[in-house]
């Protein structure tokens, strides 16, 4: 296991030293796809599907897992999930530009009256179905998500009016932060942006994802996550720092890491609908499929 780790950072690794550094400093997805293939063929097949998303090679020595028949997804049960420190590590990211993303994931809207959401939502209040993404903002699968796959998404069932998509933000992994510290700290900025800016969070959103760094480094300090919430065109960006600093939302943080141990969900991104899950980075159609049959269901 130890080695398997060692390769997969060793990975990891090549997407910021392996490679130049394109201009936006951070490493495209057709890069991070290549480095998957090389860790893919070091390991074997047999672990392709159980490398399907952040957390599935960690974390298993000491706990149950269990398979599920809809993803091929293995899952690891979570543990609790300690008050830790906040990280603010300071590094020369914050002097970096913020980068724009494309498509149309920041031109969403939202529920009328978000107030009444603790998670970011989008969509309509009246779509008959509520799918749930969990996942996190320093996984790669996750940024691979929501700038391939995520599109098609809001298209095909969002804007309709048929789904209603809320995003929750897995923030430790076996008790601790996940991919660090500074995974926190970002779980904290995401929702006082939503609290307190609800109608930009999914620029937020997307800005987050398009800015992503490597999963070795602790890129998401206070002082970076800010800029970004600025760019995305949150006003009141004292009351984030603020939030951060006093960790306002650890309850919502670990609430959430409830449902995923209650879930069974070992790795993320997934797509939740009631007790149907998928793993949208390993067979996109088969989150389509499960999209479908909810409001099939609901007629």
């Amino acid at each position: 296991m130890q080695l398997l780790i060692r390769i997969y950072l060793d990975c990891c690794q090549e997407l910021n030293t392996g490679h130049s550094t394109p201009t936006n400093g951070r490493s495209n997805i057709p890069t991070m796809n290549k480095s998957r293939r090389k860790f893919f063929q070091v390991i074997g097949s047999t672990a392709v599907a159980s490398s399907s998303g952040c957390t599935s090679l960690f974390g298993q020595s000491n706990t149950t897992t269990t398979t599920s028949t809809t993803t091929n997804e293995q899952s690891t049960e979570t543990q609790q999930t300690p008050d830790l420190e906040i990280s603010d590590t300071t590094t020369t990211r914050e002097k970096q530009e913020v980068q724009r993303p494309a498509g149309i994931v920041n031109q969403v809207s939202t529920p009328n009256q978000p107030a009444q959401y603790t998670y970011a939502q989008m969509g309509s209040n009246d779509a008959p179905v509520t799918a749930t993404v969990y996942g996190s903002w320093k996984c790669p699968y996750t940024q691979e998500f929501v700038e391939e796959y995520l599109q098609t998404i809001i298209e095909k069932f969002v804007r309709p009016g048929d789904v209603r998509l809320a995003f929750r933000e897995v923030a430790y992994d076996e008790g601790e932060p996940f991919h660090g510290p500074d995974e926190l700290t970002a779980a904290h900025a995401g929702l006082s942006v939503w609290n307190h800016s609800p109608g930009v969070y999914w620029s937020f959103f997307a800005l987050m994802f398009a800015n992503q760094q490597s999963t070795t480094e602790s890129w998401a300090t206070t002082d970076r996550l800010i800029q970004i919430a600025k760019a995305a065109g949150v006003s009141n960006s004292s009351k984030i720092r603020q939030d951060i600093k006093n960790r306002t939302y650890q309850q919502e943080i670990k609430a959430t890491m409830q449902k995923v141990h209650e879930l069974e969900l070992g790795a993320v991104p997934r797509v939740v609908v009631g007790k149907s899950k998928t793993a949208p980075t390993v067979d996109a159609g088969d989150t389509e499929n499960q999209l479908k049959q909810a409001i099939a269901d609901k007629k």
